[in-house]
């Protein structure tokens, strides 16, 4: 099998000697370099070194089946990808070869990246995570790097989900509809359809922000502003407690029962006064 593999390599990223700037392929870490941009089908007349893996390629792993080689000939050299005759496998500059989003590894004897069933059509292929690391999520994993997503619903609260084919969901972001709030920290963890919070609520909720408070867009809450009354007493603006009516900072209000006075005599504001920015 090796040797198969050994005879023909498909995707490659084409370099000079000193200076990595083919196709966009400038030598930044993570830089998705172009396909069959080389010297096309003519390997008779390269020869491989793969010592010069990191050197050349920015690479320094190296696998007869899935790996990275620099070849070189008299006219020419490149970066290219172990891989037999397969579109959907990427070369990144600095990183290695990497099946694309929606793909992924059979099994580590393999040499072709697999589409992800339609049922479970996602999969994360390389990501950059910093100046000089990355990481990929469908290398080496078979099937089980395939996911879809979906939108669960709790009390006030919307869950995206991403669910491995292996049947194990995940949560990715919590949104609490307006006027709720939760201090509940599930994101990144298990996804369960049945979790129960230590308030007894059924299944995952958020809860009413209060009529003192509004929402926020962290799925907090934050105090209303304050104002002084009648009575010279400090207290904050009301909202309705909960939904649209405790949304933002512009839902809080002085209630139109509440009565001041001055020098001309006692006064409410009509329909109550709200917070404005």
């Amino acid at each position: 099998m090796i040797k198969k593999f050994m005879a023909a390599f498909i995707l490659f990223c084409g370099i000079t000697y000193d200076v990595f700037a083919v196709g966009g392929c400038n030598g930044d870490y993570g830089n998705k370099c172009p396909a069959n941009g080389g010297a096309g089908s003519a390997w008779k007349d390269y020869t491989v070194d793969t010592s010069l893996n990191e050197e050349m390629c920015g690479v320094r792993a190296y696998d007869d089946a899935t790996g990275v080689k620099y070849m070189y000939a008299p006219a020419d050299d490149m970066c290219v990808c172990n891989i037999a005759d397969d579109p959907h496998i990427s070369f990144y500059w600095g990183a290695g070869c990497y099946c694309d989003d929606g793909y992924y590894l059979a099994n580590s004897d393999s040499t072709e990246c697999t589409k992800c069933p339609s049922n479970y059509p996602l999969s994360i292929g390389f990501r950059q995570t910093g100046d000089d690391t990355g990481s990929v999520g469908n290398w080496g994993n078979d099937m089980d790097a395939c996911y879809r997503n979906f939108v669960a619903r709790g009390q006030n609260v919307s869950i995206d989900v991403m669910e491995y084919s292996y049947g194990t969901g995940y949560i990715k972001s919590v949104t609490c509809a307006n006027g709720y709030y939760t201090t509940e920290n599930w994101v990144d963890t298990e996804y369960d359809l049945y979790y129960e919070d230590n308030d007894g609520n059924a299944g995952y909720a958020c809860k009413p922000v209060g009529e003192e408070y509004y929402s926020t867009a962290d799925n907090s809450r934050e105090k209303c502003p304050s104002y002084v009354n009648a009575s010279g007493e400090t207290v904050p603006g009301h909202t309705t407690g909960a939904g649209d009516g405790a949304a933002s900072i512009t839902d809080c209000a002085i209630a139109e029962s509440e009565i001041f006075s001055d020098e001309t005599g006692t006064f409410v504001y009509d329909g109550g006064c709200k917070y404005s920015k």
